[in-house]
């Protein structure tokens, strides 16, 4: 449901704002390197990534897994 993604989206770009400035860019080749399927592909600043991914049911489970990793 898009509320639920767009919740597990806040929570994931919040925990994103505590990554080590320049850590951006290693966290985004280490996703591209994985191949997932469901990744269009990342593009990354100094301190923050963003993942392109095929659908919003990709995303939401993306995000579900990364949430379950932080805790």
């Amino acid at each position: 449901d898009a509320a639920k993604t767009a919740k597990d989206a806040a929570d994931v770009a919040q925990a994103a704002e505590k990554a080590a400035e320049d850590s951006a860019a290693a966290a985004a080749s280490a996703i591209d390197s994985m191949n997932m399927s469901v990744v269009v592909g990342t593009l990354a600043g100094d301190d923050t990534v963003m993942i392109v991914m095929r659908d919003t049911n990709a995303a939401a489970a993306f995000c579900s897994e990364i949430k379950n990793l932080l805790n």
